[in-house]
């Protein structure tokens, strides 16, 4: 599939995010996130074993961070879920982690985080106004059983409200029984 996904509504808002894939508000509805998400983008959509993938996440801010402070941001969390249907037909998650929203390598799952500000400089957390979110990673064909993944990601301030939840679905082709 290519071109913008076809967004539905739910409760009277935009369900999915603006993206070529089937990336989704979820579980935080999209009125209730301080991130405002633009564009979502996963490439190469499917993402394919073995062949390295990318997200990149453009937004801003929203006007009622103006007051906190740089550190409240410095201190942001992400939670990270995955959740499988094997062809089988058996079921796994992987039990929510949770990282620093800062720029990093997270070894748990394979991936390299890096954000940018609006002039486009990689910095080591968000800031007010607009950013992209980068992240890299990698499944192993060998070690990816073949299946549908739901991936969900949840990026919170310290103090608990949402920045930006999305979900992404979709099949994984691989060697592993």
């Amino acid at each position: 599939m290519h071109g913008l996904s076809d967004c539905s509504v739910k409760d009277g808002q935009p369900y999915c995010i603006p993206s070529d894939d089937n990336v989704t508000f979820a579980p935080v509805s999209q009125e209730d996130q301080l991130f405002s998400t633009y564009y979502l983008d996963i490439a190469p959509y499917p993402i394919i074993a073995d062949r390295t993938f990318f997200v990149k996440l453009h937004g801003y801010l929203k006007d009622d961070l103006i007051n906190d402070l740089d550190a409240t941001l410095a201190d942001a969390t992400f939670n990270a879920t995955t959740h499988v249907s094997y062809e089988n037909g058996r079921t796994y998650t992987w039990g929510s982690a949770t990282f620093p929203l800062r720029a990093q390598a997270i070894a748990q799952i394979r991936e390299y985080l890096a954000i940018r500000d609006m002039t486009g400089r990689y910095v080591e957390h968000l800031s007010l106004g607009y950013n992209a979110i980068l992240i890299d990673g990698w499944f192993s064909y060998w070690f990816t059983a073949s299946g549908n993944y739901t991936f969900a990601v949840d990026a919170r301030l310290p103090d608990g409200r949402c920045l930006f939840a999305f979900e992404v679905t979709q099949w994984i082709e691989g060697a592993a029984q």
